[in-house]
């Protein structure tokens, strides 16, 4: 759906939404310097001018983020261990984008000398989905030619991919399944093997900034939002390699209701 470099940005860590979180690791601190070609503790990968990478080594997290003298962004790791730092170039504007978890990145861009916080669903509304055709897609309908597709077991796993494109809303016929209202779609892979179909959709949640990871399954002819435990096991039973008691990636949102409070007060914590 969008290219490698842009996937990068919000799937870097993973991370699950359980409201007793694992206690951390302790993490030594590393400092990314953007004027710097080499830095201790962190492997930089500069894929082009415009979107350079940087990761921290194992058992190392980021602890300050800066360009030269100045700082853009500290962090108390005992609270937080960002691994990931990306810096953009988009239409000649820096942009900073900060995996502080999985599921909750920190975008800020330069404004004049300064670093000012963006919020997360602009810059994928505005800066890195800027001039993309916004596409509904309809799982009732044959998988369309905007999907890539690679074997998955005794299936197929089809994956939205065109340049160009995203994909605003997901459909079953007239009946909308994520009306694109309050999400921002990021992934959209479709599983099918026979009867079977699962689809696994990856979205950043306007209202509180975090990126969720749902499953959709065809149950007797119709789409429905289904447990992250039902679609896995059925998902094994397509492919053997896929974990049956699998873990989303990002934020899990239950089909009964996911409890935000944690999240919420998490997401207000982070920015200046």
């Amino acid at each position: 759906m969008i290219s490698k470099s842009f996937a990068f940005v919000f799937a870097s860590i993973a991370i699950s939404s359980i409201l007793a979180e694992e206690e951390k690791p302790k993490a030594s601190g590393a400092v990314v310097d953007f004027q710097l070609e080499s830095i201790d503790h962190v492997t930089i990968d500069k894929q082009s001018e415009e979107h350079i990478v940087y990761t921290a080594h194992e058992g190392y997290a980021v602890e300050k983020v800066k360009e030269g003298d100045s700082v853009i962004k500290t962090f108390d790791l005992k609270e937080q261990t960002p691994k990931t730092v990306v810096r953009h170039i988009k239409d000649n504007k820096p942009y900073v984008v900060i995996a502080v978890e999985s599921a909750l990145h920190l975008v800020l861009k330069k404004d004049g000398d300064k670093w000012v916080e963006l919020d997360v669903a602009d810059f994928y509304q505005e800066v890195l989905f800027k001039g993309f055709e916004a596409v509904s897609v309809d799982l009732a309908a044959a998988v369309s030619d905007k999907f890539t597709e690679t074997t998955f077991g005794s299936g197929k796993k089809h994956t939205f991919k065109a340049p160009g494109k995203r994909v605003l809303k997901v459909v079953d016929g007239k009946t909308e399944l994520i009306d694109g209202d309050n999400e921002v779609v990021l992934d959209l892979e479709l599983f099918v093997s026979g009867d079977k179909k699962v689809a696994r959709v990856v979205y950043l949640y306007k209202g509180d900034g975090r990126i969720k990871e749902i499953f959709l399954k065809l149950v007797e002819k119709a789409w429905k939002r289904v447990e992250v435990k039902d679609a896995a096991e059925t998902l094994h039973g397509i492919n053997s390699t896929f974990p049956a008691d699998y873990k989303v990636v990002y934020d899990g949102f239950s089909v009964y209701g996911a409890l935000l409070a944690v999240a919420a007060i998490a997401f207000s914590t982070l920015f200046y």
